[in-house]
């Protein structure tokens, strides 16, 4: 990933928050979650790590109880301001994100998803990772690998999703490990996503 990836000029929208949603895997997302930071951030006012809610909500740790603890900060308990947010996610952070929005949109705005996990490599389907897709009425990128074993190029096809929702099939893995030159492609699809759905005056 390259921070210094040249940036499109601002659209006609912006966020007053942005919430940064990890894996499972999480801080060993912090290297994405940064560089997310660093290239959105003149499309929001305020971003708001995952390390936040976690030390707000879970006593600092990963938790199976993250959803409770994003609920409480859309409802304006805690650290994300009042306004429009945009929640941008990777791996299990982007089925927490969407399931939130299927179940009450309320203040979000748009969803950014990197490395959606659509099955899990070693295990039967699981419809509680996708049904809902097909309900989200909230504006949902998705971007997800070529290489990616939690659902590659064929996740297109192989599951239903609502109109809401727009794939982008990029040249990495579910890891995110990927050329500059691809994350820079991928920073301007996601600028040119949100530019294109966020409000005007946010």
């Amino acid at each position: 990933m390259d921070n210094n990836s040249a940036q499109p000029t601002v659209g006609r929208g912006r966020a007053r928050s942005l919430v940064f949603l990890g894996g499972d895997s999480y801080p060993a997302d912090r290297p994405m979650e940064n560089a997310l930071q660093h290239g959105l951030a003149d499309l929001c006012d305020h971003f708001i790590g995952q390390q936040v809610l976690l030390d707000q909500y879970h006593n600092g740790r990963m938790s199976r109880l993250r959803s409770v603890g994003l609920a409480a900060a859309l409802a304006g308990d805690g650290p994300v301001p009042p306004g429009p947010v945009v929640l941008v996610s990777r791996s299990s952070g982007c089925v927490l994100a969407t399931q939130a929005a299927a179940k009450e949109a309320g203040r979000i705005a748009a969803i950014v998803c990197l490395a959606y996990p659509f099955r899990h490599p070693e295990r039967p389907p699981e419809p509680d990772r996708f049904l809902h897709l097909a309900r989200l009425t909230v504006p949902t990128l998705i971007l997800q690998g070529t290489r990616d074993n939690y659902g590659g190029a064929e996740v297109t096809r192989d599951y239903s999703v609502s109109n809401a929702v727009t794939f982008q099939v990029i040249d990495t893995d579910h890891e995110l490990r990927m050329s500059p030159a691809t994350w820079s492609e991928a920073l301007t699809t996601i600028r040119q996503f949100l530019q294109g759905v966020l409000p005007t005056g946010a």
